[in-house]
C-alpha cells in the first residue's frame, strides 16, 4: 500500500521517483521524454556511481530493457511501463543499493 500512495504522489509526468525495496534494490521510475529530468535524475540520484557510466553512455542506452551489464562489472534491470491509449510511458530501474 504504502508503494501505491508513492505513484499516487507523482505530480507531474517529469517527475523521477525512487523507491527502496526491502530485498535491498533501488526501483527508480523516470520519464524518457524528458531529457532534462533525466539528468537530474542521473546526477542527482547514485546512478553515476553505481553505473560507472557517463549520462550521454547511460541516456543513449535509455530504450534497451532487460538486465543490463556495464563496462564496471555492476548489473541492473531496465524495463518499460507503456499505456498509449492513457499517454503514459515510463522507464524504469532496479539496482542494487
Amino acid at each position: 500500500m504504502k508503494h501505491l500512495k508513492l505513484f499516487n504522489s507523482i505530480n507531474s509526468v517529469n517527475e523521477s521517483l525512487g523507491i527502496e525495496l526491502p530485498e535491498g534494490y533501488q526501483f527508480n521510475l523516470l520519464n524518457p521524454s524528458d531529457k532534462e529530468e533525466c539528468k537530474k535524475y542521473f546526477e542527482e540520484g547514485d546512478t553515476q556511481d553505481w553505473s560507472g557510466l557517463s549520462f550521454d553512455e547511460w541516456f543513449d542506452g535509455i530504450q534497451e530493457m532487460g538486465e543490463i551489464q556495464t563496462p564496471s562489472g555492476n548489473s541492473y534491470f531496465r524495463g518499460n511501463i507503456s499505456w498509449p491509449e492513457m499517454g503514459i510511458e515510463y522507464i524504469y530501474e532496479i539496482h542494487p543499493l
